[in-house]
């Protein structure tokens, strides 16, 4: 059911407590993060899994790289 697919999915984008935090907007239900290369390598894992996740749900199947650096 949708209750079940939005308990399960929900959790996974959920970023708490990020150490490095860049906000790029807020809103009254949430937030937009900058997670980049440079990010811890925790904050970038969980950044990938979320992406991951949605790439699944749209069928998405091209790898991304993050191929900037720090300059």
């Amino acid at each position: 059911t949708n209750t079940k697919y939005h308990n399960y999915t929900t959790p996974a984008i959920r970023l708490r407590n990020l150490k490095h935090q860049h906000i790029l907007q807020q809103f009254l239900d949430g937030s937009i993060y900058m997670i980049g290369c440079t990010s811890p390598s925790t904050e970038q894992k969980k950044a990938e899994h979320v992406r991951e996740l949605i790439d699944n749900e749209l069928g998405i199947t091209t790898p991304f790289n993050c191929l900037w650096s720090e300059a």
